[in-house]
């Protein structure tokens, strides 16, 4: 697993005391991590492969950039952990619990491809 760090600084937003704008979940992630000392995940900045910190220093996020997915999208808009172990699925295919593209493997038979990956709509099968 590759893991790559990039700081970045924040950029600095100011407010009028009678028109106070909210604080972005960046804005607020940087406020916590000033105040518990700890650096603070920016929840909505996430991805298969990212994961941004606000800095303790209240200024700066890292980011931290794997290779490989550390994460999947489930069907609900949340994450859990890739997961290889092989179910058959009500088709009758087979394929992975929870992998970062749809893969699915033949339960025999002539009408459906041996295999099957599909990524953002395309596909690619083996007859």
């Amino acid at each position: 697993m590759l893991l790559g760090i990039l700081v970045l600084p924040a950029q600095q937003v100011s407010a009028t005391e009678s028109d106070p704008a909210p604080l972005s979940e960046g804005q607020q992630a940087l406020a916590d991590a000033k105040e518990s000392g700890r650096r603070v995940e920016v929840t909505g900045e996430r991805s298969e492969r990212t994961t941004v910190y606000a800095n303790p220093d209240g200024f700066t996020f890292t980011l931290e950039e794997s290779a490989v997915p550390v994460r999947v999208a489930t069907s609900d808009g949340g994450w859990q952990a890739p997961d290889a172990t092989l179910v058959k699925r009500p088709d009758g295919s087979v394929g992975p619990k929870a992998a970062a593209v749809e893969v699915a493997f033949s339960a025999g038979g002539e009408k459906a491809p041996l295999a099957r990956i599909s990524d953002g709509g395309r596909s690619l099968a083996l007859d």
